[in-house]
This record gives C-alpha cells, structure tokens and sequence, in this order.
C-alpha cells in the first residue's frame, strides 16, 4: 500500500526546495510521485525550473520510490534514469 506523507515528511525527504518545487508542479504526496515516475517528475521540474533542477532532484525522487535515500540509489539505476532523460529529451 502507498503510504500517503505531508509536505513536512516530503521536505524531510527530499529537502525544502524541491519539496516546494514538487507542490508548484502538483506532485504532492508518494501516490503522486509513483504514478508519474521520477523521469517525469524531474522532466516537468526541469521544464519549470530550468537548470537550477540537478541530477540529485532525479535521484531524492527515485529514492522516495524506492524507500531508500538518494545516495543509496546504485549506479547503474543512476546511469539508467539518466539514459531515460536523455531518451525522452530527444522525443
């Protein structure tokens, strides 16, 4: 089951910038961000937000996935979502 989490557990997550960045785009709880998916979600922040959006806002999200934190994302999912932007960029 999905747990549902508030803007306070969001930003504990993934940090108060994106975590506002998330609601901006409306991506609100863990429901929200695993029916788009991290390769969207950081897509449409991209697309809002320009270049000021990093890798490591790709990656908290894939983290919350996942339930792991972002720096226990292996490499090769980090060297897949990014092959993933890429493809999509080009689309």
């Amino acid at each position: 089951m999905i747990k549902n989490m508030n803007h306070d557990e969001l930003t504990k997550l993934i940090g108060p910038v994106t975590a506002n960045r998330l609601h901006a785009i409306g991506v609100h709880n863990r429901k929200d961000i695993e029916s788009l998916g991290s390769v969207e979600i950081y897509l449409r922040l991209k697309d809002r937000f320009g270049s000021s959006v990093t890798l490591n806002a790709l990656y908290g999200i894939e983290a919350i996935i996942r339930n792991v934190r972002w720096l226990d994302i292996p490499d090769d999912v980090k060297i897949r979502l990014k092959k993933e932007v890429r493809r999509s960029l080009r689309s």
